[in-house]
């Protein structure tokens, strides 16, 4: 499993997954000329021309995002039903998989820099730029209710989040999903960025609409030391944390003291049980 090879490593398990994409794309690349992997992306047919491109860039198809541009320059503007940019939307997907090569082809092809974009990208300098001329945007919320802070966040850029929270930054703002910039940095394993944000007085109790717990998005990730950064600021071991992490004796504990936590439920309904099948958690 991911986390077995992880342990063996000795790395977080998002760093296998960055590798195992990385090596994905270099397959891809070299099977280029042979029938598409993705055909719902690949079909000329079956979906619209800004609907491929947007698939595209979440699957990191750069050859694929190339041919849709050259019969149609305009898409390089195009946006989603929710806002996003498609420069936005492969900024996105690259903090996922570790790879901003779709954004970078979209870049070269005139994509809009805009200042979500750009704090997503890490291009400090242009959004320190749009900040200056109008200190006020440091606070807008643009698609997904996110910030200028979130998109800095989740693209790992500490420096840049660091000046955002001297000028004004919002540190405990929510999306439409309830996640602010400490989930978002705990989600994505940026440890420099969950250190920042701690030091800075974020609230580790914060919880998603969906009740999970910062904590609880920093297990699943994988990385420990973002896990012990976030128990010394008080973030509260729960049943659900626990079930992620794999901890057996911890959970033993937990049970013996109250035996209904078996059947404690997030607002959507996952039980621990759920918790520790989705995280490959057998024991």
């Amino acid at each position: 499993s991911q986390k077995e090879i992880a342990e063996n490593l000795g790395v977080p398990v998002t760093t296998v997954k960055k590798r195992l994409y990385a090596s994905r794309q270099r397959l891809k690349e070299q099977l280029k000329d042979l029938r598409p992997l993705d055909i719902a992306v690949q079909s000329e047919n079956a979906l619209s021309a800004r609907a491929q491109l947007f698939s595209a860039a979440r699957n990191g198809f750069v050859h694929k995002i190339q041919h849709l541009l050259l019969d149609d320059s305009q898409l390089v503007q195009a946006r989603n039903d929710d806002g996003l940019s498609i420069l936005l939307y492969a900024a996105h997907a690259g903090h996922h998989s570790g790879n901003q090569r779709a954004a970078e082809v979209l870049l070269s092809r005139g994509a809009s820099l805009e200042l979500s974009s750009a704090a997503a990208l890490g291009f400090s300098e242009k959004v320190r730029y749009s900040i200056h001329r109008n200190p006020e945007r440091v606070r807008e919320r643009g698609p997904w209710g996110r910030t200028v802070l979130h998109w800095a966040i989740s693209g790992g850029h500490t420096g840049l989040a660091e000046w955002l929270l001297g000028h004004g930054a919002a540190i405990e703002a929510t999306d439409h999903w309830g996640c602010t910039p400490l989930h978002l940095a705990a989600e994505m394993g940026h440890g420099d960025c969950v250190d920042l944000l701690v030091e800075a007085k974020a609230n580790v109790h914060a919880q998603l609409k969906n009740g999970k717990s910062i904590l609880h998005l920093a297990a699943q990730s994988g990385d420990v030391r973002i896990v012990e950064t976030l128990l010394r600021d008080k973030a509260r071991l729960d049943v659900f944390t626990v079930a992620s992490l794999g901890l057996k004796d911890q959970m033993k504990r937990l049970l013996k003291q109250d035996p209904y936590l078996i059947k404690a439920r997030l607002p959507f309904g996952a039980t621990p049980l759920h918790t520790a099948a989705e995280d490959g958690q057998f024991e």
